[in-house]
Order: C-alpha cells, then sequence, then structure tokens
C-alpha cells in the first residue's frame, strides 16, 4: 500500500499555479476556503470525494494524483476558468 500523499501533493499543484490556500479553497467551492485547505495540506484530514473531485478540477490534475496513486500530474499550467 502507498503512503498517504495528498498534503504534499496538493500543496505542490496548488503553488505551481500560484494560488493561495484561500483561493484554491474558494474556487473549489469549499466552506472556510483557507482553514480547510490548511488542514488537507498539513494533517492527514480527508476531503469528502465531491471536494476532493473539485480540487483535482481546479487543479486541472487527476484525483489519482493527488492520491498518490499516480505520478502524472497532467499539466497544472492550463487551469480552467470558471
Amino acid at each position: 500500500m502507498r503512503e498517504y500523499q495528498l498534503p504534499q501533493r496538493l500543496a505542490i499543484a496548488r503553488t505551481k499555479l500560484g494560488l493561495t490556500r484561500r483561493e484554491l479553497g474558494v474556487r473549489a467551492g469549499l466552506q472556510n476556503a483557507d482553514s480547510t485547505i490548511f488542514l488537507f495540506e498539513t494533517t492527514s484530514c480527508v476531503p469528502h470525494l465531491w471536494a476532493l473531485c473539485r480540487l483535482a478540477d481546479v487543479l486541472n490534475t487527476s484525483t489519482d494524483y493527488l492520491l498518490g496513486r499516480s505520478d502524472y500530474m497532467l499539466d497544472p499550467g492550463r487551469v480552467k476558468k470558471r
């Protein structure tokens, strides 16, 4: 079984896009955007499935990448505008 990688992968994808935690959380439609992303990046707090999917969409990557099931990030430089 692979190590839980969401905190590291989420931070990497977010910073590659130049987004703050708040910006990412707002774009993903999360309540308490800044503190929610902080928890996901610094603890083993696991997002609900819908939130994980929204984060992957905003970051233009896959849930598999965020969870550590794939090392293929896609292209985070091509963010979908919502």
